[in-house]
């Protein structure tokens, strides 16, 4: 099951779906725009780096659409077997990179 993020505008503008065992994600425009595609993609790979070689965890990326219609989100996954094992780590991971990252966010 998906879980949902309710913006703040009244119209559901701001308002996404986030994958069941997604850990982390990113907005993402074009290359021109405020969330980089190229940056969204390092941040997400630096973190499927660390959870894949320290904790042996595999994740894949899935992109969904956003409230936003110039943008869209994309994720770090899971599977459902190791969801409750790699969300800490990753929550832990973010905020160790809070200052040196800038699109990348929790699941939450």
């Amino acid at each position: 099951m998906a879980r949902f993020h309710k913006g703040n505008d009244g119209w559901g503008r701001d308002s996404y779906r986030i994958p069941q065992y997604a850990v982390a994600g990113c907005s993402v425009t074009d290359e021109e725009g405020p969330a980089p595609a190229s940056l969204a993609k390092r941040e997400l790979i630096e973190l499927r780096d660390y959870l894949r070689d320290y904790y042996k965890i595999r994740c894949r990326f899935k992109a969904t659409p956003s409230g936003n219609c110039c943008m869209h989100k994309a994720w770090l996954v899971v599977a459902g077997k190791d969801f409750v094992a790699a969300q800490p780590q990753a929550e832990q991971w973010l905020a160790d990179h809070w200052g040196g990252t800038h699109l990348i966010h929790d699941a939450k």
